[in-house]
């Protein structure tokens, strides 16, 4: 196995609550079930976990790493 698919089995996913408070920051504290931040960046995304996990809250999500892996 790759150094990245290593990554990608054993790091722990973040929870929703985390993404769901990064929302409610965005939203000033006031949000309903279907809100979703309009885009999204994340930055140094390694293998796109959490990226992938920021759809349920962004409409749309980019992630960039350095690695081309």
């Amino acid at each position: 196995q790759s150094h990245t698919e290593k990554y990608r089995l054993y790091r722990p996913n973040y929870p929703d609550e985390l993404f769901n408070y990064i929302r409610q920051y965005y939203f000033n504290g006031i949000v309903d079930d279907q809100q979703r931040i309009p885009f999204a960046v994340d930055i140094a995304c390694g293998s796109g976990q959490a990226t992938v996990a920021l759809t349920k809250f962004c409409e749309k999500v980019i992630g960039m790493d350095v690695s081309p892996n």
